[in-house]
């Protein structure tokens, strides 16, 4: 009888929480790959085929672009569902 007790206590079940946890780990990586994307695309505005002229008003609109990009978005995200995220504490 113990040793039916001890195999059933052993045998792993998935939780949900333990989805909860990954998607929160995987939000961390898409949240790294936002805030690292929009220096990529300072470099790519200015150079390649389809660049655009470098001039201080280009510049500062690219600049302006990048900055609500990264605080709009990652801010509003970062409100929704990580802030959201019960950890029990």
């Amino acid at each position: 009888m113990a040793a039916e007790n001890l195999k059933k206590s052993t045998v792993y079940e998935p939780k949900k929480q333990h989805l909860a946890t990954l998607s929160l780990a995987a939000l961390g990586v898409v949240f790294g790959d936002i805030g690292t994307s929009p220096i990529y695309a300072i470099r790519e505005c200015f150079h390649g085929e389809y660049g655009i002229v470098a001039t201080p008003a280009n510049v500062l609109g690219v600049l302006s672009l990048m900055f609500w990009a990264l605080t709009i978005i990652v801010s509003l995200k970062y409100l929704t569902f990580i802030l959201q995220a019960d950890n029990n504490g």
